[in-house]
């Protein structure tokens, strides 16, 4: 009997990773603890002719070939049910919308003539000063951003943002990897700002959406893995990963009060590293665990306002950068699913960054759901007696957290993972990366190709060094 490939969780890498498996063949179980497929880009039905999704969340189409052929894939499995959007993203800044990412001509003509002079000075003098002094090998997310943006342009539209949503001084994030929690690199921002071409890798201008939300495309993914002869097991929560020598044979887990076991030529997991790392059976040596409990992450509390009006912006989402905001950021499902929400009604989605168990994520919904309509009345978007109803949803690890020096410790954790020879780790919490949708979706189709085709393992090692940017990580100082 040939033995399934088992993936652990159906969010975007594992559902995708499962459905290319099946597609070429391969027999697969995928076990998700959730009632559904999706992750963190599932789509929620609050009731009947109201849904929305887990979080704002956009397909990204860059200008490169690995995207437009991940993008075709993906593409095949909706019958033309998706629509082509151009990038509806805004910045509020002084009682202002701006574009993002910045455009300089903009960001110039609109802010203070004050603000915009300090801007421009600060940016000459980052870019004379960077030119006679190239950068270290490593420093802080602030250092990296201000030396290559002037202080008042880094402050304005990142230093400060970014430390609301972190938590921490930005002088303690590491700049190998935080450009990637928001997909910035500051000097393509800049070569953008002054029209010149910028990295397709990081820019991108239009998205594809799927009819009837973005966990409609997961769905789609499960039925194909089901029609192949396959199978997804919701509500089944995987307990343990037995392994003997250095292959994974079994995997087991919960679901409905019973426990159940699985043999497997194979495991993908995107599990969050602490959680697998202690699933694993004999343990693995203590250092490696202790590693993998130091990869922190941000916690999330998303509220949902019913807003009684047809709608109530013409964007997708909108950063809320200055410190006077509570929140972070908020999001209009109806301008890019207006089927998913009644005529006359709308929903915002506004993100409150927490840390697990602080006053905030312990907070009661109704006092989380006055901060976020505070929020937007001072934006003079909404009022109090607008909002029909709310809900809260929060989401414990939405975000790592990359602080100065976590390259090391994820190095020791996923080399230790990489000695189990049928083992692969994939995704946002299984890599420790704060990628976007598209890079999941892809992640999840090399390790497909990967298992059906046996390449050799280190070519795997080699993906992950470069998904992970952790090449020549042992030489940081």
């Amino acid at each position: 009997m040939v033995e399934p490939v088992v993936v652990i969780g159906a969010g975007p890498a594992g559902m995708t990773a499962a459905w290319q498996l099946a597609k070429r063949g391969i027999k697969v179980e995928v076990l998700e603890q959730d009632k559904m497929v999706g992750g963190l880009a599932k789509t929620i039905c609050h009731r009947e002719g109201i849904c929305y999704d887990y979080g704002p969340h956009t397909f990204h189409i860059r200008e490169t070939e690995a995207s437009h052929r991940v993008v075709s894939e993906v593409q095949s499995l909706l019958g033309g049910r998706y629509r082509i959007l151009d990038r509806g993203t805004r910045i509020y800044l002084e009682e202002k919308y701006f574009s993002y990412p910045p455009q300089i001509r903009e960001v110039l003509s609109r802010v203070s003539l004050g603000l915009g002079a300090r801007i421009w000075l600060d940016y000459l003098y980052a870019a004379l000063r960077h030119a006679f002094n190239p950068a270290r090998q490593e420093d802080s997310f602030e250092e990296w951003g201000v030396r290559n943006l002037g202080r008042t342009l880094y402050n304005t539209f990142f230093g400060l943002y970014s430390e609301k949503v972190w938590g921490i001084p930005m002088s303690q994030v590491s700049s190998r990897q935080a450009q990637r929690v928001a997909k910035l690199n500051l000097k393509n921002i800049v070569l953008r700002m002054l029209k010149f071409k910028a990295d397709p890798e990081t820019y991108f201008i239009k998205y594809f959406y799927p009819y009837g939300g973005i966990g409609r495309l997961y769905d789609r993914m499960a039925e194909e893995v089901r029609s192949s002869g396959g199978t997804v097991h919701l509500n089944a929560t995987a307990t343990r990963i037995e392994t003997v020598g250095q292959r994974v044979r079994a995997v087991t887990y919960e679901q409905d009060g019973l426990e159940r076991s699985i043999s497997c030529s194979s495991v993908i997991s995107t599990l969050p590293l602490v959680e697998v790392t202690s699933m694993i059976i004999p343990a693995l040596p203590p250092a490696e665990l202790e590693a993998a409990g130091k990869l922190n992450y941000r916690s999330l509390a998303m509220v949902y306002l019913l807003i009684n009006r047809p709608s109530l912006t013409d964007y997708h989402w909108c950063y809320l950068i200055e410190p006077m905001f509570k929140c972070s950021r908020f999001s209009e499902q109806k301008n890019i699913s207006p089927e998913l929400l009644p005529q006359h009604q709308t929903v915002l989605c506004v993100e409150v960054s927490c840390e697990y168990g602080d006053e905030r994520w312990r907070a009661a919904d109704a006092d989380l759901a006055r901060m976020a309509t505070d929020d937007l009345a001072r934006m003079g978007i909404l009022q109090a007696e607008d909002v029909e109803e709310y809900s809260v949803v929060r989401v414990r690890r939405a975000y790592p957290v990359y602080r100065l020096g976590f390259e090391r410790v994820l190095h020791k954790v996923l080399s230790g993972l990489h000695r189990l020879e049928n083992f692969y780790t994939i995704g946002r919490h299984g890599l420790f990366m704060n990628n976007s949708m598209d890079d999941n979706v892809e992640m999840g189709m090399r390790v497909a190709v990967h298992i059906a085709e046996g390449k050799a393992r280190e070519t795997w090692w080699q993906d992950v060094l470069a998904w992970t940017q952790l090449a020549g990580v042992t030489s940081l100082r």
